[in-house]
């Protein structure tokens, strides 16, 4: 009976690959497995639509996952695994920033956070330019990134010297909090901006 129970909780998988990138899904999630030598090619169809082909009398369409989701090489294929946990960091912090900015508020009715809007503000400009240059493969406009993240970096630091002049403990602990969360999606753009780099570049 226990080898039966661990027999069934056995994770079976069936392997392909897009692009240079190998996969794997469960294999209840696959209907069916099927081997065609021909492709009827058909005119005018989506550069992904290789063609169709006929089972059992159902026409289905031949998709090149690779050429739909983007994917040429297997440096791409990583670099947008990196992103999506960027992304998933970045919507922590931004979590992060949200609870201890409602937390500043039950103590402090209105924070005076001028400069962090300011920077709240830059930072995301520059988030957004990263992504820009990321899905423009544009190598240069990546490059400027990096300056903007300097005049960033330093705010961030002349922001940080003031927090210890506040007399309420719990409320510089709140806004530092705050502060190294913003500093954290802004070298995220950094890691985004290097993608956009690596990505741009040709391959031999």
């Amino acid at each position: 009976m226990q080898m039966q129970n661990e027999v069934d909780q056995v994770l079976q998988l069936i392997g392909f690959t897009v692009g240079e990138e190998r996969f794997a899904i469960d294999i209840s999630e696959v209907h069916e497995i099927n081997r065609f030598e021909h492709i009827n090619r058909i005119p005018d169809l989506p550069d992904h639509v290789l063609g169709v082909i006929d089972l059992r009398g159902i026409v289905i369409p031949v998709i090149n996952l690779a050429e739909k989701l983007g994917i040429k090489y297997q440096r791409d294929s990583l670099g947008y695994r990196i992103l999506v946990k960027v992304l998933e960091r970045i919507a922590d912090h931004i979590e992060n920033i949200a609870k201890n900015y409602i937390l500043l508020t039950e103590i402090q009715k209105q924070p005076q956070l001028d400069e962090y809007i300011s920077l709240v503000n830059s930072t995301a400009m520059t988030f957004e330019k990263s992504f820009r240059a990321l899905f423009e493969r544009d190598g240069e406009a990546a490059e400027k990134i990096f300056q903007e993240l300097k005049k960033i970096e330093n705010d961030h630091s002349d922001i940080s010297k003031k927090l210890f002049k506040i007399e309420n403990i719990q409320s510089a602990i709140y806004q530092k909090t705050m502060l190294d969360s913003l500093g954290r999606i802004a070298s995220y753009s950094g890691d985004i901006a290097e993608i956009a780099i690596n990505m741009s570049t040709e391959v031999p």
